[in-house]
């Protein structure tokens, strides 16, 4: 199975003309198509596919996982066992931004 596009499938299984987001660090995360470690070590762009803390760089491991994040996850209010859940709400869309530009402004600029 290719993985193209897993990322945005876990989180939008049913594709729609209905847009979910607009806020384009959300698009990131949903894509994992942003300045995400992982991401720019993909593409020969960084040394290191790991976060500061350790982990690989995912653009989930930003929002779900990162000890670096968790004050802001802490504000997330969705069902863990239903990933679509966390895009339900505008609340939710608008602390996913500012992980996103939290982890934006910690990686070096190429």
């Amino acid at each position: 199975m290719s993985l193209n596009g897993r990322q945005t499938y876990k989180y939008i299984p049913l594709v729609g003309l209905k847009r979910k987001t607009e806020i384009p660090q959300v698009v990131h995360f949903l894509t994992n198509h942003g300045r995400f470690q992982h991401y720019f070590f993909r593409f020969g762009l960084s040394t290191t596919q790991n976060c500061s803390c350790g982990e690989i760089g995912y653009a989930d491991h930003y929002i779900l996982h990162c000890p670096l994040n968790s004050d802001l996850r802490g504000k997330l209010v969705f069902d863990v066992d239903n990933p679509p859940s966390i895009l339900e709400t505008k609340s939710n869309q608008l602390i996913i931004k500012q992980i996103v530009e939290r982890v934006d402004s910690s990686i070096r600029r190429i």
